[in-house]
């Protein structure tokens, strides 16, 4: 495995995996549970994502009490380039 540095324009290369810190974090109380979807944009562009907590058992799925926050992002067709942001 190898560290991508995300301050400038990362390039994500076709085909491989990266597990990707979010800037949001999330601190659920004990009796709730939160569930992660895609944006069809990602979707339309081959991009897949999918939600993965710290000890999780199913993605797109995060457990009650969880406190954290990742992903995970592989693009099925192109190199993609990354920027930070909204918008």
């Amino acid at each position: 495995m190898t560290r991508v540095d995300l301050t400038g324009a990362p390039v994500f290369e076709k085909d491989c995996v990266y597990i990707i810190p979010l800037v949001e974090e999330l601190n659920l109380p004990e009796n709730n549970f939160r569930q992660g979807k895609s944006k069809s944009t990602t979707g339309r562009l081959d991009i897949f994502t999918r939600l993965i907590t710290d000890y999780g058992y199913r993605v797109d799925r995060v457990p009650p009490g969880y406190k954290g926050n990742s992903t995970r992002v592989v693009s099925r067709t192109f190199t993609v380039a990354l920027r930070g942001g909204c918008g």
